[in-house]
């Protein structure tokens, strides 16, 4: 049974609300790169309102799928001949 006169627990670390400022820079990107990446899903969020926050537990799990281990030939370029 909950209690609706109990304060909730104090937020780890790791779910502190950020907002698309401060990952925009966290991520050395623009706020409009940053906006493109929330529109297509890529990063999750919660908007309330007209206002977007960012857990960095969320920001952590989107670094993570975007990393490259090693060789990756995308990153590859070969001189025209």
């Amino acid at each position: 049974m909950s209690c609706l006169h109990c304060s909730p627990p104090p937020p780890s670390p790791s779910d502190t609300m950020l907002t698309p400022e401060q990952v925009a820079e966290r991520l050395s990107i623009a706020r409009s790169g940053l906006y493109n990446l929330l529109s297509q899903g890529k990063l999750a969020h919660f908007r309330i309102g007209r206002v977007i926050r960012i857990r960095e537990s969320d920001l952590t799990t989107f670094l993570d799928t975007q990393r490259v281990d090693g060789f990756s030939p995308a990153y590859v370029s070969y001189p025209k001949s």
